[in-house]
């Protein structure tokens, strides 16, 4: 992609979108106010030094941008921009509804010089319904969107993921309708406009409950640490030495996966092997086992996997073939074998640092390594000169432009 010009104007709602361009290798500009984009205000922060050029949420969803700094309060400083919206091929923004066309900057607007155009809203609901006009962060948009309602534990109030969701999944069906329509400009000539929603983005990853509520009358319950079984309530993720693993109680045919794992047990001699060996582990009948039955199988299962670390059960896993995944978290990830040996996490130098950072790399593979961290996220605007001088400005108008604030 290294003819197509992008121009982001996003915060934290859409500037996913603009890093995976710049990571296919498209020139992504990203236009930001003079005193920075908010969002460089959005902490933890490196060394918790909360200045804006030190917001680690900024740096990892803006690696491979350049950055400008632009006033759009101002008619001048639009007019800058329309020029710079002649030459691009997409832009990407996430102010409220109406926003851009109340400055004369709406796709309408800006695809009279440019009929190529495609411009990318990306907002909390759209542009237009019942909700449009209302206020939507990560929380809000996991539970109005029906995905928070399935997350959690059945005794208590529904739960949202720590690490905010919404937005990346607009960001992704903003890239994925911008590269659609992009590729239907090769044939018609004609540009497009994209009106992301990020409540509509959390409902696509429904999937099939509405179906299921539909066709079945059957909403989905929240499982907590357990499965169901028909009637049967199943734990599924269990506390170790070091953390937790994740592993089934399953019965019929299946249950032999869990054969190996008891054979360890007893050989180990931690659990009652009386209580281990009565069922039969090649074709479990859980059907006709009690609950408390269940529940004691539970709990020595419980009592073992604390006595073991996860790479333990993990290695023995592989070794005796059943079915145990480690629970990873973030620093389990940084050091996974399979993550390395793929070469997933790049090094990526901060030279005004005189260090370089570990970042996520491409999240597939290409014989022709599309995929590439190519940069730091930016300073703000730090390419101010480069990127106006190509715009045509002399180096005494951007002088002027900065003396009267516009950049």
């Amino acid at each position: 992609m290294m003819n197509y010009k992008v121009l982001d104007l996003t915060d934290e709602k859409g500037q996913l979108a603009g890093q995976i361009y710049a990571n296919l290798g498209a020139e992504v500009i990203k236009v930001e106010p003079p005193s920075g984009d908010p969002s460089r205000r959005i902490g933890p922060f490196y060394e918790n030094d909360p200045k804006p050029e030190n917001s680690l949420p900024f740096w990892a969803f803006n690696t491979g941008k350049k950055s400008v700094t632009l006033d759009l309060t101002k008619e001048e400083g639009r007019e800058i921009f329309r020029k710079m919206a002649s030459e691009a091929d997409v832009i990407l923004e996430s102010f409220a509804p109406g926003c851009m066309a109340s400055m004369g900057l709406g796709y309408d607007d800006l695809k009279k010089q440019n009929k190529g155009l495609v411009m990318v809203s990306i907002t909390p609901y759209g542009q237009n319904g019942p909700y449009a006009g209302y206020k939507g962060d990560d929380l809000v948009l996991w539970a109005v969107g029906g995905v928070m309602y399935q997350c959690g534990y059945p005794d208590r109030a529904p739960m949202r993921l720590n690490t905010p969701q919404t937005f990346l999944h607009a960001s992704l069906q903003a890239v994925a309708g911008s590269l659609a329509a992009l590729y239907a400009r090769n044939t018609t000539g004609e540009g497009d406009y994209i009106d992301c929603s990020g409540m509509e983005a959390v409902g696509h990853l429904m999937m099939y409950e509405p179906l299921a509520w539909k066709y079945q009358h059957r909403l989905t319950t929240r499982l907590g640490a357990q499965s169901w079984r028909g009637t049967l309530k199943l734990r599924q993720v269990w506390k170790c030495a070091d953390g937790m693993v994740a592993m089934r109680l399953i019965g019929g045919r299946q249950s032999r996966t869990l054969k190996p794992l008891i054979d360890w047990m007893v050989e180990l001699g931690e659990g009652d092997e009386g209580d281990l060996l009565k069922y039969d582990w090649t074709n479990l009948d859980l059907y006709h086992m009690t609950e408390e039955e269940i529940a004691h199988i539970e709990e020595i299962w419980a009592a073992f996997f604390l006595k073991h670390t996860k790479k333990e059960l993990f290695d023995e896993a592989l070794k005796r073939h059943y079915d145990l995944t480690p629970v990873q978290n973030t620093k389990d990830l940084l050091s996974d074998d399979q993550l390395t040996s793929r070469d997933f996490w790049v090094q990526v130098e901060h030279e005004d640092l005189e260090k370089t950072f570990e970042y996520p790399g491409a999240p597939f593979k290409t014989t022709a390594n599309i995929w590439n961290v190519r940069s730091r996220a930016p300073h703000i605007g730090e390419h101010n000169e480069l990127v106006y001088e190509e715009l045509g400005y002399t180096p005494e108008e951007i002088a002027l432009l900065k003396e009267g604030g516009l950049i």
